[in-house]
């Protein structure tokens, strides 16, 4: 999917004040970000289905988590990228990005695409027959998510794509609604006026998703069932949220601001960073065995478990955006020409796996490893 994220804004610090050289204007580590979540929910998808010799139920359960992982990280990246110039504009008292222009850019990044890759999968490969004009419609305006067990129908994962595109949709609302609670405001008092309102936003992101799992609503109609909460966009306002949360960060720490000392030191330090993500993922996945262990998850783990593995995704950008981007072999790895490549085609490895994988697995089978 890479989805999306577009491309890292080159927004300077204003001329008077020295760039830190912990907050560069380039960005050269995420198209390997992106390559590694993409590479994520496609070995998720596809080690069901090759099932090496190797491949055990402990290990089963690791993969098993990296869809999540994938796309959490894929949201945190775009909350990033496509906020970071808009709080950019309101530290230097500019006007924020053109609404329409930002819409326009947003729709050619996906649509296009999504379409000639929804239109093989259906009819050229016919993995998906249509059954009727108002699901060609809800599939190709991607609002599958707002119909009732139509969410994995069509191309299984342009879910993820209907909450992309619903971001897409608000967030120069959601900015403008930011700005205006600090419009004359001292940049500081502006920097913490965002915090503020995103920390607003990321809670609101998580009472969604708590009021879902306890009180398992029902479906009570074909559109916007309560019981589909999970794939809407609401439900993952706290991690478009940490994205944003970054972009406010840096463009902070850009125009001349101080950050607390864990932010700074950590970015020093990449490898720890991404130490500290595997022992978070591993956290994750012990509530997935226990869940093994009593045929499920209880609702405490279903509601912490997607929260651990947003900490995971969080740790895993975080490298790429604080301290020096030329240092560590993090970095390195991250800058390095295949992964580099592999993120330019992100996207396009989203939208087609799918589609391969079933053409593999039609002509020979699963397990084929």
């Amino acid at each position: 999917m890479s989805i999306d994220a577009g491309t890292p804004s080159v927004v300077g610090a204003p001329p008077t004040i020295p760039e830190p050289r912990a907050a560069p204007k380039r960005l050269p580590c995420f198209g390997g970000l992106r390559a590694l979540a993409a590479l994520a929910v496609v070995v998720y998808h596809v080690m069901p289905d090759l099932q090496p010799s190797w491949y055990t139920w402990s290990l089963g359960g690791w993969f098993a988590g990296l869809g999540s992982l994938g796309v959490r990280t894929f949201f945190i990246i775009s909350g990033f990228l496509l906020y970071r110039p808009f709080v950019v504009a309101f530290f230097e008292n500019r006007a924020p990005p053109d609404t329409l222009a930002f819409w326009r850019r947003r729709f050619l990044r996906v649509f296009p695409s999504y379409w000639v890759a929804l239109t093989a999968y259906v009819y050229v490969f016919g993995f998906a027959p249509i059954q009727s004009p108002l699901l060609g419609i809800t599939y190709y305006a991607l609002v599958q998510n707002y119909r009732y067990a139509q969410v994995t129908a069509g191309l299984f994962v342009a879910w993820t794509l209907v909450i992309e595109v619903s971001f897409y949709a608000l967030l120069p609302l959601i900015a403008l609604g930011l700005r205006a609670r600090a419009r004359r405001a001292s940049l500081r008092a502006k920097f913490f006026s965002q915090l503020g309102g995103l920390c607003v936003i990321f809670l609101a992101g998580v009472a969604v998703r708590a009021w879902a799992v306890w009180t398992h609503p029902g479906v009570g109609q074909e559109w916007f069932a309560l019981n589909q909460v999970v794939t809407w966009l609401p439900a993952f306002l706290d991690v478009f949220a940490l994205g944003m949360t970054f972009a406010v960060l840096s463009a902070w720490r850009e125009s001349g601001g101080r950050l607390a000392w864990p932010i700074d030191t950590l970015g020093r330090f990449p490898a720890v960073c991404w130490l500290l993500a595997l022992e978070a993922y591993w956290v994750s996945q012990q509530f997935n065995a226990s869940a093994q262990s009593y045929a499920k998850l209880t609702d405490v783990q279903t509601f912490w478990v997607p929260s651990v593995v947003l900490v995971v995704a969080g740790l895993l950008v975080f490298p790429a955006i604080f301290g020096a981007q030329d240092r560590g072999g993090v970095r390195w790895f991250l800058r390095s020409r295949v992964l580099v490549f592999l993120g330019l085609i992100s996207y396009g490895i989203y939208l087609w796996h799918s589609t391969v994988l079933n053409v593999v697995r039609d002509e020979v089978g699963a397990g084929y490893l």
